[in-house]
């Protein structure tokens, strides 16, 4: 790969871009939060914080798509650069409700955030990463026409979305059936930072592969669909197994503890998501 100088300086513009962007997420993500965030950031609230930071590098993440494939002029890739930003803006924001009202569906998650329940900060965040790597997918690649291009980000992004919280859901029921409790209790009430991590790491990884499903040029919308819900059906089995597979990677003493704790919940969850990269890679190679 030869790479010169002049090609890193063309990367210079989408620097204060990418920034403009953050700043105008922190103005929608300020408007639509309950509790002062600059208040509260002031006090090092790690909470909002970890929030916060999912949605910044969740949306960075979605930026990246538009230079992914790209067979366009620069200055065309600059532009929609920022097309794809403020459409992820938009998005961002839809999931910020959505992951509110169905994801900890019985608990106030912005009080519960600035009460300093970093278990529900890391679930929130997250699902924003998990966005990122969906739109990042719905963002590359050519589409027939611009109009194309955005309905289709926009519905992949949507439906994304939905996935992201049936899998929270079949996790939640799961979870109910074989006696390992409701994870509204566990991370809202009970603040199970363990708990938090396994729902993390499955929404992450699940984002991640329906990312690659969908990244490059868009076929047609019947194909490009096919491939989407094949993906997520595959990847929901794919976590299902890799989770599993992640055990004997713990210490002896560690996979037979009766308490499901942190530092088990975080190796299953790299495990995991390392294993949703390496699906992804090989749907695209």
């Amino acid at each position: 790969m030869n790479i010169n100088l002049a090609d890193y300086g063309r990367l210079i513009p989408y620097l204060p871009l990418l920034v403009a962007l953050l700043l105008a997420y922190r103005v929608v993500f300020d408007k639509m939060t309950k509790y002062d965030d600059g208040a509260m950031l002031m006090k090092g609230a790690s909470a909002p914080a970890i929030s916060r930071a999912g949605g910044y590098l969740g949306v960075a993440i979605a930026t990246l798509g538009s230079k992914i494939g790209s067979a366009e002029s620069y200055w065309h890739d600059i532009g929609m650069f920022i097309v794809d930003g403020v459409m992820a803006l938009a998005l961002f924001a839809i999931a910020m409700f959505a992951l509110d009202k169905v994801i900890l569906p019985s608990i106030e998650n912005d009080y519960e955030l600035e009460a300093g329940n970093n278990a529900v900060a890391v679930v929130e965040a997250s699902g924003f990463i998990a966005l990122g790597a969906i739109l990042c997918g719905a963002f590359s690649g050519g589409d027939p026409s611009f109009w194309h291009g955005m309905a289709s980000a926009g519905a992949f992004g949507t439906l994304g979305l939905c996935c992201l919280l049936i899998s929270y859901k079949l996790f939640d029921n799961w979870q109910q059936k074989y006696g390992r409790g409701d994870l509204d209790d566990l991370i809202g009430r009970q603040r199970r930072m363990a708990d938090a991590v396994d729902v993390a790491g499955i929404v992450m990884a699940q984002g991640i592969v329906l990312g690659f499903s969908i990244t490059g040029d868009s076929v047609s919308w019947g194909e490009d669909l096919v491939a989407f819900i094949v993906a997520f059906v595959m990847s929901s089995i794919g976590i299902a197994i890799a989770r599993v597979l992640a055990r004997p990677l713990l210490p002896r003493k560690l996979r037979h503890a009766k308490q499901h704790n942190v530092a088990e919940a975080i190796i299953v969850a790299f495990v995991t998501v390392g294993f949703a990269v390496l699906i992804g890679v090989l749907m695209v190679s």
